[in-house]
């Protein structure tokens, strides 16, 4: 709308800057969300396919197993973080 109350170019300016509001972000026309979703989808489906056929392979038991012990690894590793103890806690004032 332009017109005797527009308030010029610096205004919607402004508006255009802030729709996108990151880099790699797209409001319009949600290029970035639609990859991340297919990401994420791909993700959960291909190892869910393939974890049937293993399970299938190995039998409920052993396949259980394998899991259990191809976890250790992770926590191990998240162990050795090095983290400050007040890490992820407010600040008291």
């Amino acid at each position: 709308m332009i017109g005797p109350s527009d308030p010029g170019p610096a205004p919607m300016a402004a508006r255009i800057c802030s729709s996108a509001p990151s880099l790699g972000h797209c409001n319009t026309m949600g290029t970035a969300s639609t990859m991340n979703a297919l990401t994420e989808a791909l993700g959960m489906m291909l190892p869910g396919m393939v974890s049937g056929w293993l399970q299938e392979l190995m039998g409920y038991r052993n396949f259980f197993l394998w899991v259990t012990a191809a976890t250790l690894p992770s926590f191990l590793v998240a162990a050795l973080i090095p983290l400050k103890p007040g890490f992820g806690r407010k600040e008291k004032t």
